[in-house]
């Protein structure tokens, strides 16, 4: 399966060569009128040639696709719960309830979660509930961390 390349909101978009671990950015403006998802072929500097899917959703912040088990709790302590992180990003993140709760669009809450990178790294954050539907919870981070172990998690 190709790779996934999103293009952020200055239409930019970061190409890194598999093989070799190059690194370019391309400006996607020209090729907005195809669509949402374009599949290219890339060819590296190295000689090395790769197949890529690029998204042309715009987002501030890269979205990563997870499996990570974690905790929530409302700051209050009033409900808590386990949960499994589907997505994360720079700001916000998906997590699935293992049960329903009585959770409503506006609570905030403290999630914990460990990443599944070679350190192990802990994530502890309080976010905000912006949906919900069944048992997936969108939420956006109370605080963007631009230097914190997100940042590196997302772009391994």
């Amino acid at each position: 399966m190709a790779p996934k390349i999103f293009v952020n909101v200055e239409n930019l978009a970061l190409f890194k060569c598999p093989e070799c671990g190059l690194e370019r950015t391309e400006d996607m403006t020209a090729y907005q009128h195809l669509g949402k998802t374009i599949k290219t072929k890339c060819t590296c500097k190295c000689g090395h040639i790769f197949f890529v899917t690029v998204i042309m959703e715009k987002r501030k912040y890269y979205r990563k696709e997870t499996n990570l088990p974690g905790q929530f709790s409302t700051l209050d302590n009033q409900i808590s719960g386990l949960m499994t992180v589907k997505n994360v990003s720079l700001s916000g993140l998906r997590f699935k309830l293992n049960e329903n709760k009585k959770l409503k669009v506006g609570d905030k809450v403290n999630v914990e979660f460990t990443l599944d990178d070679t350190p192990r790294s802990v994530i502890q954050k309080e976010a905000e509930i912006k949906s919900i539907k069944d048992l997936s919870i969108d939420a956006e981070f109370t605080n963007v961390e631009l230097y914190g172990r997100l940042g590196p998690y997302l772009f391994s």
